[in-house]
């Protein structure tokens, strides 16, 4: 072999090295038994979550928890990838309740579609889908004992993504497998609706059977559509500036007055999350009442509350115990302030008073 030879070979295996290097790195944390299992798990939730299968991820992400619970970084994106599709599932479902209203149909179960993809134990977004499903609502099928959930969407469907939405439909759980002989009842669901990716833009259509409103200065449609589009896009504060720019021409608009309290809600979910609770109360107080997600969202606002008043009570009474009694007083006012029944804190703020006192 001269020369030549020998370097082009020695390039050619090198070029094979290097381009290999790619799938053997993704691979690597998968199944490579030096790395913990906690790691390994964490890279296909973290896969799973590009991928935009929210279920799958979080999956993975209490897999790798279970394995490493003293890891706190872990731990918080378990938790906010919970609470991320929590409120993706509730967008979404809100989304479809508005297209339920005004007889979109179609975008209605799109959207109640997504809710269920994000969320599968979301109750009202299946028995939405159920009155929504078209003749015939179902078909009979007797489970054989090799079925899974996901089995029996992929041969329904074409697609397992809807394995969630048979075992809700018959108030199944998804995670376990289906008793043989058991005879379900499989939704009809058009092809185009298996596809779960929510459109780049959410329209609204004017109904044909009603006449349009003419109003000088302002396109009442394309403002609803904008209006829409920017919810779409978690953009609460602007979706809300044009409802209420629609409702000063249009006071009687269902569709912005719908939309506007959407746009509150969801700021509401958005502040409690950041535990910004005073704020979150200020906007909730303008989702008109009965408003759907609005009692479960001030429920979580209150809940929040006491847990902050109870960290500052605690803080406070470390600062007590280490005779810091001006900084314990601030710490029980501050869970005064979060929860003004809390007798303990009125109580000690009172004994640390006549301390500073003295």
């Amino acid at each position: 072999m001269n020369k030549r030879t020998l370097n082009f070979f020695l390039f050619f295996i090198l070029f094979l090295l290097i381009s290999g290097c790619a799938e053997l790195q993704k691979n690597y944390l998968y199944y490579d038994n030096r790395i913990p299992l906690s790691r390994r798990y964490q890279a296909r939730a973290l896969e799973y979550e590009k991928a935009n299968e929210p279920q799958l991820a979080l999956y993975y992400y209490k897999i790798a928890f279970a394995f490493y619970p003293q890891n706190k970084d872990l731990e918080k994106n378990l938790i906010e990838l919970k609470q991320k599709n929590l409120n993706e599932a509730e967008k979404h479902f809100q989304l479809g309740v508005v297209g339920y209203r005004n007889g979109e149909w179609e975008s209605a179960k799109r959207e109640f579609l997504i809710a269920l993809r994000f969320n599968f134990e979301h109750k009202d977004a299946t028995r939405y889908l159920k009155q929504l499903s078209s003749s015939p609502a179902y078909s009979s099928y007797t489970v054989q004992k090799e079925d899974t959930f996901k089995k029996i969407s992929q041969d329904a469907y074409r697609s397992v993504k809807l394995d969630f939405f048979i075992a809700e439909y018959n108030d199944l759980d998804a995670k376990t497998r289906p008793n043989p002989g058991l005879t379900i009842k499989i939704p009809v669901v058009e092809a185009k609706f298996i596809e779960l990716e929510p459109p780049p833009k959410i329209q609204i259509k004017a109904e044909e059977s009603k006449p349009k409103k003419e109003f000088s200065g302002i396109d009442i449609e394309k403002e609803l559509a904008d209006a829409r589009n920017l919810f779409a896009l978690n953009d609460f504060a602007n979706s809300l500036q044009v409802c209420e720019k629609i409702l000063k021409f249009d006071p009687a608009n269902a569709e912005a007055i719908e939309l506007k309290n959407l746009a509150n809600l969801q700021m509401g979910i958005s502040l409690t999350n950041e535990k910004n609770y005073f704020q979150a109360i200020k906007v909730l107080n303008k989702v008109a009442s009965g408003f759907p997600g609005l009692e479960q969202t001030i429920a979580n606002v209150k809940t929040g509350m006491l847990q902050e008043a109870e960290t500052h009570y605690l803080t406070g009474v470390i600062h007590f115990n280490n005779k810091k009694y001006r900084s314990a007083i601030l710490e029980w006012a501050k869970a005064l302030s979060y929860n003004p029944n809390h007798q303990k804190a009125k109580e000690d703020i009172e004994k640390a008073r006549k301390l500073v006192k003295q």
